[in-house]
C-alpha cells in the first residue's frame, strides 16, 4: 500500500465582488491536503461538485456564482479546461479577434 503525504492545500472561496471593502473579501468553504499528483480529471469533477453546491445554495449564501478562478497550479488549469471548453471558436464570432491568439 502506498501512502501519500499531503504537504500543500487546495483551498476553495467564495467572495463577494464589490467596491465596499467592508463586503469584499472571500471566505473558505473546502480545504484539502494534495501531494501536487492528483490528475485533472477528479479535480474536474471536485470543482463541479462544489460549483454545484454554490448554485444549489445560492439562495442562502447571496448572489448566484458568475466566475471560477485558479492560482495557475497546471492540474487546476487542466481541470478547469475541461469544465469550461466545450466548442471551438468560430471566426465569424464578434470576440474571435480578441480571443483568437491566445
Amino acid at each position: 500500500m502506498v501512502t501519500r503525504m499531503e504537504k500543500q492545500a487546495s483551498i476553495f472561496s467564495i467572495g463577494i465582488l464589490s467596491s465596499n471593502h467592508h463586503t469584499y473579501g472571500s471566505c473558505q468553504i473546502v480545504i484539502l491536503g494534495t501531494c501536487k499528483q492528483e490528475k485533472a480529471e477528479p479535480h474536474a469533477l471536485l470543482i463541479k461538485n462544489v460549483i454545484k453546491a454554490c448554485e444549489d445554495k445560492s439562495i442562502t449564501i447571496g448572489p448566484p456564482l458568475f466566475c471560477v478562478a485558479s492560482d495557475g497550479e497546471s492540474h487546476r488549469g487542466s481541470a478547469l479546461i475541461i469544465l469550461t471548453h466545450r466548442r471551438l471558436l468560430l471566426p465569424t464570432s464578434p470576440i474571435y479577434p480578441l480571443l483568437s491568439n491566445l
